[in-house]
């Protein structure tokens, strides 16, 4: 990791902007399923697992555009409890959704991260 070392009297001025991470971005878009309304994400970054993130929202019900670095995402119309195994299979951390999407519409059906031989079915306990 690099450093910088400022030396002199002199105040420090200026702005410096930070990329968004991929360790960032991941709940924060599984969150998107619980709001049950707009979100708009700003600086996401232009990486694959975000890409396929906005597909499992899609496949949600969820409307999902991205304009340059900002994300929006309307969930209010996601009434769809079922990640597609094909974007689970994309991304190991899909399972990451598992709770928004349980949260949100009490159940939720998922295959196992990075490919499976089944799904599971997941209820709350009662």
């Amino acid at each position: 990791m690099g450093e910088y070392r400022i030396q002199g009297g002199r105040k420090l001025a200026g702005e410096l902007t930070i990329n968004g991470g991929k360790n960032a971005i991941l709940p924060i878009l599984a969150s998107v399923v619980l709001g049950g309304g707009q979100s708009v994400i700003h600086n996401c970054p232009g990486i694959s697992d975000t890409f396929v993130s906005m597909e499992i929202l899609k496949a949600l019900g969820c409307k999902v555009k991205l304009e340059g670095s900002t994300l929006i995402a309307d969930s209010s119309a996601a009434d769809i409890c079922e990640v597609p195994e094909s974007l689970v299979r994309e991304m190991r951390s899909s399972f990451i959704f598992l709770g928004g999407v349980l949260g949100r519409l009490g159940k939720v059906k998922i295959c196992y991260p990075g490919g499976c031989e089944s799904s599971r079915d997941i209820l709350p306990q009662r």
